[in-house]
């Protein structure tokens, strides 16, 4: 496992203090969210917020047109703060095609080929099946409530993984265009989750309440990857605590933990990436003082395309900092 961290992603880590940090930042957001629910619904615990905040959603023959609306709103707000530059490359939200439905549960995004002219990158969003009962149906349309549609759209879309990707891609170093690690990769799109909101893009409390809500699930992703390879918790143990601090159903939880079994020292990168891009953005303001700006932060980062954060710290000259 610590190979994966040391090698792979360039981690100086171990995984003991990946747990602790995942300890601390589930804690952090919990509390957080106790907060943000008082003030949404007094007297109510955030799970109980959540649970009814999600019960409102567009309807199944209006969520591709949500997620469309909310990607181009978030390009618009990046395009028109400066935040990050546009690539000429369309994104197009489509239903999930029946051939993929089995294993996009929910929505995936899907890049361009590396070397492909055509730069059309993919959004999915899987519908429910019609000849389901309407509670079922109910079930997965409660997934994409209304106050999370911005959230997801910017973390796949812009700036997120399409922004990066297509960037990355666009870099005349093969390495560049090919070499990537989640820990930069995912680490930058829940980085934007942050940043985005630190530049208002969120509209309402409930808005902002969901983005922490995404934020504690990839804390305990944290938890749940270290946990599941190097200490020794089950199967069973590591769905037990999703369905106990995330509140959803067993049948997800035992499909997450399935990935997260199969794929050692990815499920924490969402998490660990967004705080060593945090730290790089900290020094590199340093380094830069007065001339620092956000936009030249992301040009910075993102001329590196999915290359450790590491990498791009040495690469940067912020070594030192």
């Amino acid at each position: 496992f610590n190979f994966h961290l040391h090698y792979e992603h360039a981690l100086r880590d171990t995984a003991p203090e990946l747990w602790r940090y995942g300890l601390h930042l589930k804690d952090e957001l919990e509390a957080d969210l106790g907060a943000r629910a008082a003030r949404l619904d007094r007297g109510k615990g955030w799970h109980d917020v959540a649970d009814r905040l999600r019960a409102d959603h567009p309807p199944a023959s209006a969520l591709v047109d949500a997620y469309a609306g909310e990607m181009a709103r978030a390009r618009d707000f990046v395009a028109a703060r400066g935040l990050a530059p546009i690539p000429d490359a369309p994104l197009d939200v489509v239903p999930t095609p029946a051939f993929m439905r089995p294993v996009i549960p929910f929505a995936a995004y899907d890049p361009p080929g590396a070397y492909s002219r055509d730069r059309t990158g993919w959004f999915y969003v899987t519908l429910p099946d019609p000849a389901l009962p309407p509670s079922a149906q109910e079930r997965i349309l409660r997934d994409h409530c209304r106050y999370e549609v911005g959230v997801t759209a910017l973390h796949e879309g812009y700036p997120g993984h399409h922004l990066h990707l297509v960037h990355a891609q666009q870099q005349p170093s093969d390495t560049r265009k090919n070499v990537w690690t989640p820990l930069t990769v995912e680490g930058w799109a829940l980085y934007c989750e942050d940043m985005m909101g630190e530049e208002g893009f969120y509209r309402s409390e409930e808005e902002q309440f969901f983005q922490r809500v995404h934020l504690l699930w990839r804390a305990v992703r944290i938890l749940l990857d270290v946990g599941l390879h190097t200490r020794g918790m089950t199967f069973e143990q590591a769905v037990e605590f999703m369905t106990t601090h995330l509140r959803v159903d067993r049948a997800n939880a035992e499909a997450e933990v399935r990935r997260y079994c199969a794929e050692p020292a990815y499920p924490l990168c969402y998490a660990v990436g967004r705080r060593e891009i945090l730290e790089l953005r900290k020094d590199f303001r340093a380094a830069q003082g007065k001339g620092f700006t956000l936009r030249r932060f992301h040009d910075a980062l993102l001329r590196y395309g999915g290359l450790p954060v590491a990498l791009i710290r040495w690469g940067l000259g912020l070594n030192e900092q």
